[in-house]
């Protein structure tokens, strides 16, 4: 059975033991080599949802992101993602906050701390939006030509008064 875009889809029950551990053997390979495998192993470790999906059909997806991106120039999804990234990197500040502010009584050290977590977390989400902010609106860049003139200096010039010695006058040798 193919999907709409021409690729293979094959039930895991339907596959015998050799085809799987096949399976496997090319995607941990894959996953060395391949950050865009890379990428998706990692979301699919932290989000049970995307753990359930077919890894040629999140590759395909992801691709497709990646040429608009490369190819076309097209950063409406990189500016999707990071400011996702900073809305939940936000809403971590806050609750991690709200945490510390209501540890400030019963544990001033665990208030310290989850504090300082939150400063950092804070730090991240401004530098999120800097990124963003630079994205949208890049830095002009000038260049600067720098024109040396090759100059000489003389910081010891030779006095009119000091003669060359081979050329002095020797009543010895001019005899």
């Amino acid at each position: 059975m193919k999907n709409e875009i021409g690729h293979t889809i094959v039930n895991p029950l339907d596959m015998s033991q050799t085809a799987i551990a096949k399976r496997r053997n090319h995607y941990a390979v894959k996953s060395t080599l391949d950050h865009t495998t890379q990428a998706i192993e990692t979301m699919q470790a932290f989000n049970p949802i995307a753990q359930d999906a077919d890894l040629s059909h999140i590759e395909d997806l992801f691709g497709e992101r990646m040429t608009a991106v490369i190819e076309h120039n097209d950063m409406k999804e990189l500016e999707a993602i990071l400011l996702s990234q900073a809305a939940t990197l936000n809403n971590i500040f806050h609750a991690l906050a709200q945490n510390a502010a209501s540890q400030c009584i019963k544990n001033p050290e665990h208030m310290k701390s989850t504090l300082d977590r939150a400063l950092k977390v804070q730090k991240q989400s401004v530098r999120t939006l800097e990124v963003l902010a630079n994205l949208k609106q890049p830095k002009p860049t000038h260049l600067i030509q720098n024109n040396m003139v090759q100059q000489q200096v003389i910081n010891n010039p030779p006095s009119k008064t000091e003669t060359n010695e081979l050329l002095s006058y020797d009543p010895i040798l001019d005899a």
